[in-house]
């Protein structure tokens, strides 16, 4: 069977709280054996809105 493949975008990785959240995320797919992909917008709403269509799109 094929790994599912899970995204989480985040707004900037200079926060320490999305720092925190890109560590746990990482650490559940590790547990659950997900793709984990982690994308940084750097706090560019319009960046963030691309990467996820274009994540959408390729799936």
């Amino acid at each position: 069977m094929k790994k599912l493949k899970v995204v989480l975008s985040l707004t900037t990785r200079d926060n320490d709280y999305q720092i925190e959240q890109a560590a746990a995320a990482q650490e559940m797919a590790d547990r659950l054996n997900l793709d984990l992909e982690i994308l940084y917008a750097e706090n560019d709403a319009i960046l963030q809105s691309q990467q996820l269509l274009n994540i959408i799109q390729y799936f």
